[in-house]
């Protein structure tokens, strides 16, 4: 991790009514370096808090603030929030395993996938559910006929994108696409390969325009995670038992060759299509080092990933 109160009365409504423009000011008015650094550590303390609801006690308390905190602390805080949004993953993850059949069911009569469904359904059960995916942060999610979550980073880019720096603004644009679109046709069993290379291309602008950034390594491991993909490392669905890359799949590189000439990705793609062919279309040991260089895949991951490759190819 890196980084109201009620208006009772009449009379205070009005005191404030006419206090105008000059109360708004003050509201807006930046802190001091001691009254932000107070703040936002009070924000890293928080975002330990692992209380069932507390990523909505977070955002209420962010929502009053952010507006006078400066742009670092802001993604300080911002940053926090999404840890404290985590930190609830795996107990909000059984409880949608736990209630998968009730979900099924309902699932069949309205979307439960909308954000603030929960407002709109009539089993209790099922709004109790959705009701708390919502106060800690997620949201349902359906892969196939089964539920899943994930985190509701469109509201946080929603509520505070203007108010953080722009590498941590696009971070979450880009986590926005991620958890909209699925990457996986769970119906043709295949990737959308015309997917995972927008969001290669993508991703190698992001490392480019935020290098050095605290962000960059993230956008860099998306990145290898998804040249994985691509080129078979971390699935059955390229390379075929028989150590052959499916004829389709083939095509489609040479596609992205033509379709995204200055990027690196077609650098790469030229590259092991060239090794592929003197291998006689072939992925030999020596092919198959070549894309574990190309993915720079960790040298523990490769490992595995060499194991597994041979264990299906006997």
């Amino acid at each position: 991790m890196k980084k109201i109160g009620k208006i009772i009365g009449s009379l205070l409504v009005s005191s404030l009514l006419l206090a105008g423009c000059n109360s708004e000011k003050e509201i807006q008015k930046p802190f001091t370096p001691k009254e932000e650094l107070k703040v936002t550590n009070e924000f890293v303390t928080l975002s330990n808090n692992t209380q069932d609801g507390s990523p909505t006690i977070y955002m209420e308390k962010l929502d009053k603030v952010i507006g006078r905190m400066s742009k670092e602390n802001a993604n300080h805080s911002v940053d926090a929030l999404l840890y404290n949004i985590y930190q609830h993953s795996s107990s909000i993850s059984k409880l949608v395993s736990d209630k998968q059949d009730v979900l099924r069911s309902y699932g069949e009569q309205q979307d439960l996938t909308k954000v603030n469904a929960y407002q709109t359904v009539n089993n209790n059960e099922v709004k109790n559910v959705l009701k708390t995916l919502n106060d800690n942060g997620f949201v349902l999610a359906k892969n196939g006929t089964s539920y899943t979550i994930k985190p509701d980073v469109l509201r946080v880019k929603q509520k505070y994108g203007q108010y953080v720096n722009s590498d941590l603004n696009d971070y979450l644009g880009f986590s926005v696409q991620e958890y909209q679109t699925n990457f996986f046709d769970y119906q043709k069993n295949m990737f959308d390969l015309d997917l995972v290379t927008k969001r290669i291309v993508f991703l190698e602008k992001m490392i480019t325009k935020h290098k050095g950034s605290y962000y960059q390594p993230a956008f860099q491991s998306s990145k290898d995670y998804y040249y994985q993909t691509y080129f078979g490392l971390n699935s059955p669905f390229i390379i075929q038992n028989d150590r052959t890359v499916l004829p389709e799949v083939v095509k489609h590189y040479n596609e992205t060759i033509k379709k995204y000439p200055n990027s690196q990705l077609a650098k790469d793609v030229k590259t092991y299509l060239a090794v592929l062919d003197k291998d006689h279309g072939k992925v030999t040991d020596n092919t198959f080092e070549k894309l574990l260089e190309l993915s720079k895949a960790q040298k523990d991951f490769s490992k595995t990933l060499t194991k597994s490759f041979k264990d299906r190819a006997k």
